[in-house]
């Protein structure tokens, strides 16, 4: 078995070849602009806006989208598609969840979104806390000289039941209480995985129920379950190609090709105009979603058409 190196036949078509990625690049990362334009809108302090949870979920999920979308521009840059799934899929798993808060109930679904995090940190610091049945599990693994050992060495002193109690103590006030209740009902089994926090209160159990809720099962089956394998290293027979020079035998696709970035692109540009249709719609005055238009006219569709180019290299 062979290892395909990406090249390109003729060494002068590197300037095209280049010229092509950084349209990729140029498109995905003016998509991330638009969107953290779009969080400057929602925190302008001139807009005395009423303090509430879920919009400052909302706000750090939507970064969460430009975040992962910045990946994307950097791996396009360097003609790295297979590693864009892991983070379109999580962009879209985030997507989702702010459909998911702005669709009704808000308030109750951003403490949800709280108290999850407040149960997720918990669990964290039990486990690294050095008399918890957790922590000494975990500790166990650690034998002397091991990398693991290393690690618990240089970890800062901390009074892990300090920190987990004062933050229990927040799930007995209001507005905390009665969700984290509904939060204990549905997680009575310690041993089993805990609820995602919009399953709380009836809603939907799984992220492929939240995108059948919205309409946005295509999705779903195209970029969060068929690309699992990516994120969970069940696709690793894929990467195993033809021979160019023996059709009896195969090697293996090069670690960097860039097949399909143009559909990598693709999405991003549409994922960020659908969240910037939700997030202006619920949020912004009508001045500032016609700015956002006209940002977004002036700046995506030339750099989208340009990211739209195909490059039909063989693997050599």
């Amino acid at each position: 078995m062979v290892f395909l190196r990406f090249g390109l036949q003729d060494p002068s078509d590197e300037p095209k070849y280049r010229e092509i990625l950084q349209g990729y690049h140029d498109c995905c990362r003016t998509c991330v602009d638009f969107l953290l334009r779009i969080l400057e809108l929602l925190n302008d302090p001139e807009k005395k806006r009423k303090p509430q949870l879920y919009s400052g979920v909302v706000f750090l999920l939507t970064r969460h989208v430009a975040e992962h979308f910045d990946a994307i521009a950097v791996l396009a840059s360097e003609g790295c598609c297979e590693a864009c799934k892991v983070h379109l899929r999580s962009a879209f798993e985030a997507s989702l969840q702010i459909r998911y808060l702005l669709e009704a109930d808000s308030e109750q679904r951003g403490v949800a979104y709280h108290v999850a995090t407040v149960h997720q940190r918990n669990r964290i610091d039990r486990q690294l806390m050095p008399g918890s049945d957790f922590g000494k599990e975990l500790r166990a693994t650690a034998t002397k000289g091991s990398m693991e050992a290393e690690i618990f060495a240089t970890l800062d002193p901390v009074d892990y039941a300090a920190r987990i109690a004062r933050r229990e103590a927040l799930l007995t006030e209001s507005p905390y209480a009665e969700v984290n209740t509904e939060w204990q009902r549905l997680h009575k089994d310690p041993k089993r995985p805990p609820p995602h926090w919009y399953q709380l209160f009836g809603g939907p159990s799984s992220v492929r129920k939240l995108a059948r809720r919205f309409d946005m099962l295509f999705w779903y089956d195209l970029i969060y379950s068929s690309w699992s394998g990516n994120v969970h290293a069940g696709d690793a027979l894929d990467k195993v190609a033809p021979d160019p020079d023996n059709p009896a035998g195969s090697a293996l696709y090069p670690l960097r090709h860039p097949a399909n970035l143009w559909a990598v692109c693709g999405l991003v540009a549409f994922f960020t105009e659908q969240l910037e249709q939700l997030l202006s719609q619920h949020f912004l005055e009508k001045h500032d979603r016609d700015a956002l238009n006209r940002h977004w006219q002036r700046e995506i569709p030339e750099r989208f058409k340009k990211s739209q180019r195909k490059i039909n290299v063989p693997w050599s």
